[in-house]
């Protein structure tokens, strides 16, 4: 007989999230910008105001980070609706855009999990 804890919280395959996601579970801690995921995970310098942190920016260097970021964008919004709509994380918005991104109490628990598993894994190879 299955105990009610099983029967009340669904359990996440931690097995099924994609890197991406995986990456923001346990990069989120108290709360993260959805422009530093891109930052980040893409290794993306950060636009402010339509101009670039480096000013030193080429034409083509402006269009080869152009390219990346588009590839970039599509990714992250939907690995955060499906976050969301498996109830493990917040998102934050301003008008109809994500702006920041929080962990729920389910998401933080895979997280933990999450850092546990990759601490063990580090020490087997080791």
């Amino acid at each position: 007989m299955p105990s009610e804890d099983n029967l009340r919280v669904p359990k996440v395959n931690t097995k099924r999230l994609s890197k991406l996601s995986c990456w923001i579970l346990q990069n989120t801690g108290d709360g993260i910008e959805r422009g530093e995921i891109v930052a980040r995970f893409y290794k993306l310098p950060r636009l402010y105001c339509n101009f670039y942190v480096d000013p030193c920016f080429g034409p083509k260097q402006q269009r080869e980070h152009d390219r990346k970021f588009r590839y970039a964008q599509p990714r992250v919004s939907m690995t955060l609706k499906r976050l969301e709509k498996r109830g493990l994380i917040q998102l934050i918005r301003h008008g109809k855009y994500v702006k920041r991104i929080r962990l729920k109490e389910r998401g933080k628990t895979i997280s933990n999990e999450l850092n546990t598993s990759e601490n063990s894994k580090k020490i087997k190879d080791t």
